[in-house]
């Protein structure tokens, strides 16, 4: 999206020494796309503490999700960078993501050594809180109040 949308990029070498949220996700559903939007905001929320938010989504579809990626971001308010990850369905090579999950969160700090890693078949908003947690552990409590 933005400025590096049709690019290849790699964005955790631009974002070197900074803590990064990546959210792999797999199949977009409802339930799914609220915690997208939870995590979204929420690591927007911690940008001034250095966190940096990717949104990947992993498909064998990469040009029909990217028309779908326009939507949600043009309607539905989704502001952190996103893209498609290389490998289709089951992701960059060297992540070893489940292809039954429908979402994977990994929270990397300044180093980009996988701190938390959360997966979930059937992602709900019921599971930001643990998402939360992890963040504010490696970045302390927000300054902010966030619902």
């Amino acid at each position: 999206t933005g400025d590096d949308a049709g690019k290849k990029v790699d964005l955790l070498a631009r974002w070197k020494d900074k803590p990064v949220l990546l959210i792999f996700w797999n199949g977009v559903t409802r339930p799914s796309f609220g915690l997208v939007k939870q995590l979204d905001k929420y690591g927007r929320l911690r940008q001034p503490e250095g966190l940096e938010v990717l949104i990947v989504r992993i498909t064998d579809q990469p040009e029909k999700d990217k028309q779908h990626a326009k939507l949600l971001y043009d309607n539905y308010d989704l502001k952190s960078p996103a893209g498609v990850a290389p490998g289709g369905k089951n992701g960059p090579d060297n992540y070893g993501l489940s292809t039954d999950a429908g979402l994977t969160v990994l929270l990397l700090d300044k180093q980009h050594q996988v701190l938390f890693n959360q997966t979930r078949r059937a992602p709900d908003r019921q599971d930001f809180d643990e998402v939360r947690q992890a963040i504010d552990k490696l970045l302390g409590p927000s300054p902010v109040p966030f619902p």
